[in-house]
């Protein structure tokens, strides 16, 4: 659960996905070195974001371990962060060309508009479609990594769409997990609102992962894509979707035991997104 409190997870899905898109877009011209400086910068904004909610939330509305972390350790992380974010500036004043930096400024802007706008629709208690936000600002960094995002084609944004759909899949995954947590403690939270209540023909995380395998499997048929991406995505789908159906009725428990459940719950389904990639870029398929 380390992983899933220090966020190494996020930084997981951002390299290996951008080295995945980067073998179906350059072949074998990986650039390693920007998709690690690229993840790192978003692992930076997820550690700031969280700092920022466990100095936000009073001890009362912690509401997962990992609230509690970051409010318990928010002096340790940040000095963390500030340490990451010299390594990046090192990295750009030394091996920065004008694309590099082009993107940077890009995942700077977009991150500093997703946080203020998250702690702004906190503090004024505004509903904000967080996982839409959070998972684009993912999918963006993915490909601001590869040179995919210099020539946007149909195949490169047909990806583009099915990674971002793939992250929103996730982060719909995670929240209804969590919200299993707040309703089970009575708590009225940002999160317990995310899906009210309602005759549903389709829970909307169900409803994403269809649409996520099936223009997957359309692209492979047509050969949009090659069957590495097209399995990696896949794959995980179904561990994502696998995690959050065993874990979404969690409910039965003493506090403690269920807070752990839960917090092993979101952590697994964040690794359901480490998993594939990891295969196919150990295996070395496109």
């Amino acid at each position: 659960m380390l992983s899933h409190f220090y966020s190494i997870d996020v930084f997981l899905i951002v390299f290996l996905w951008s080295i995945l898109i980067q073998r179906v877009v350059v072949g074998d011209g990986i650039d390693s070195g920007r998709s690690v400086v690229i993840a790192l910068s978003v692992w930076i904004g997820y550690c700031v974001d969280r700092i920022a909610d466990g100095r936000r939330l009073k001890p009362d509305q912690l509401h997962s371990l990992r609230h509690s972390f970051y409010s318990k350790h928010g002096r340790e992380m940040t000095c963390t962060a500030i340490s990451a974010s010299c390594v990046v500036l090192l990295w750009a004043f030394r091996n920065a060309q004008s694309y590099d930096l082009l993107a940077g400024g890009a995942m700077v802007l977009a991150a500093a508009a997703y946080l203020a706008s998250v702690q702004i629709c906190h503090v004024h208690s505004i509903r904000f479609k967080k996982e839409l936000a959070a998972s684009f600002l993912i999918s963006l960094s993915v490909f601001l990594s590869s040179s995919s995002w210099l020539s946007v084609d149909s195949g490169s944004a047909l990806r583009f769409a099915v990674v971002w759909s793939l992250f929103l899949l996730n982060c719909l995954a995670v929240a209804e997990i969590e919200k299993v947590f707040d309703q089970s403690q009575g708590f009225q939270s940002w999160v317990s609102d995310r899906f009210p209540q309602g005759n549903r023909m389709v829970h909307p995380v169900v409803g994403v992962a269809c649409a996520t395998a099936s223009l997957t499997i359309l692209m492979l048929i047509a050969g949009v894509t090659p069957p590495g991406f097209g399995l990696s995505v896949l794959g995980s789908c179904v561990l994502v979707v696998s995690v959050w159906s065993r874990f979404r009725r969690v409910k039965e428990l003493e506090r403690k035991a269920l807070v752990k459940q839960l917090t092993i719950g979101s952590c697994l389904a964040d690794w359901g997104l480490v998993i594939p990639p990891f295969i196919c870029v150990l295996l070395g398929m496109p």
